[in-house]
């Protein structure tokens, strides 16, 4: 269409310039590609909203971030605490528990032994709960879209 430009095959394709059409199908000439842009900003402003509010959960005084938290958490995060200083899978002190998820224990323990303090440790695991839910949404909506990229990163996580 002349005097319009377009993106082709992930490149801009200037006014004039010919599109040849890829064998994958690419070359979108009709605005297909209006969708899939509406949709990444979609879920971009819902992701910036999320943030912004999981920013405030964080910083939060001690007393709204202990009731916001559900209890599993502090037995997570006590176990982590009692591995990570070398006394084994314990919430105690005294008797071994297995009642836990091994992987995200896996990230708590490294977290647990970098952070020591206990209300210090809450914010770093909502924080790092945070990173994987945005990782995961990114994988989500990739694989949604049919990306390759962030399915392979998805099933790697």
């Amino acid at each position: 269409m002349p005097g319009r430009s377009l993106i082709c095959d992930n490149r801009w394709v200037p006014p004039g310039e010919e599109v040849i059409d890829s064998p994958a199908g690419g070359g979108r000439r009709d605005g297909a590609w209006f969708p899939s842009v509406l949709w990444g900003l979609a879920v971009g402003a819902v992701l910036l909203g999320i943030s912004l509010g999981h920013a405030r959960l964080i910083r939060q005084p001690e007393s709204v971030l202990l009731a916001y938290v559900p209890d599993d958490a502090f037995y997570y995060l006590e176990i982590a605490r009692h591995l990570a200083a070398g006394e084994g899978s314990t919430f105690d002190g005294v008797n071994p528990t297995t009642g836990y998820h091994p992987g995200w224990m896996a990230l708590l323990v490294p977290l647990a032994r970098a952070v020591p303090e206990p209300v210090l440790l809450v914010r770093a695991a909502l924080a790092l709960s945070f990173v994987l839910h945005v990782a995961t949404a990114f994988a989500l909506v990739g694989r949604a879209a049919g990306q390759a990229v962030p399915n392979r990163l998805g099933t790697a996580w």
